[in-house]
């Protein structure tokens, strides 16, 4: 499931990276609807893991257990 390399997100080489797709989120506001959409798939490092929306594509997350396959928003 994961590899060594270069994370496609934020560019950090040497993590072990799992294959994730990227989700875009753009709030609510007074004037636009609030929307979610998928993107392409990616490599990403634990970091990115956790700080950015995805569905983890391949496996569970060996650096987050508890945050299950998919932190894809809803």
């Amino acid at each position: 499931m994961t590899d060594v390399g270069v994370c496609e997100s934020c560019g950090t080489a040497g993590e072990e990276l799992a294959l994730v797709r990227r989700y875009y989120v753009t709030p609510e506001a007074w004037d636009t609807a609030g929307k979610v959409e998928p993107a392409g798939e990616e490599r990403w490092c634990f970091v990115c893991r956790t700080h950015y929306p995805h569905e983890l594509l391949e496996g569970d997350d060996p650096g987050d257990a508890a945050a299950g396959a998919n932190d894809a928003p809803s």
